[in-house]
């Protein structure tokens, strides 16, 4: 209700005591439009945000291009659950892709080495798809040798 006064910010946040940061992104959420003293994220920008963050440009990217800070635009990305689920998700599916590389690159380079091995020389790879993508792993993964033991030495 405040911020549909026109309160400012600053002036809800002494009232309610939440932080101007809270208060903005809930004003982004619920579609109100602020008055900033540098006015630069209005509601055509925000479409704008949100347009480009759908057709997957980087949160950079926006904020260059429309001469704004990147966390402004992180801020309007974040206000809207759709988006901030896909990047989540293109991220988990990214960190694969590359934790997967990682293994089979090490596999191949050392195709005499053990699983031990594979996870000393990658371990971040190797205990993130042992996490999540187990099944892969366990298959890419070289065959575990019965170990054998040590011979005696004899003397003569």
């Amino acid at each position: 209700k405040l911020l549909n006064k026109g309160l400012s910010l600053s002036e809800i946040s002494k009232i309610t005591g939440k932080s101007r940061c809270y208060l903005r992104g809930l004003a982004y959420k619920r579609n109100i439009e602020l008055e900033s003293r540098p006015k630069k994220v209005t509601l055509e920008y925000r479409a704008i945000i949100l347009m480009l963050a759908a057709r997957g440009f980087h949160r950079k990217c926006i904020a260059e291009r429309l001469c704004i800070s990147t966390g402004s635009v992180e801020q309007v990305i974040s206000s809207v659950p759709e988006l901030v689920a896909r990047r989540k998700r293109m991220k988990y599916e990214s960190k694969r892709r590359r934790y997967k590389l990682q293994i089979l690159k090490s596999v191949e380079a050392n195709p005499q080495a053990i699983k031990q091995d594979i996870r000393n020389a990658c371990p971040n790879a190797f205990y993130w798809l042992y996490r999540n993508e187990k099944e892969w792993l366990n298959k890419t993964m070289p065959l575990a040798l019965k170990p054998s033991p040590p011979r005696k030495m004899q003397l003569k």
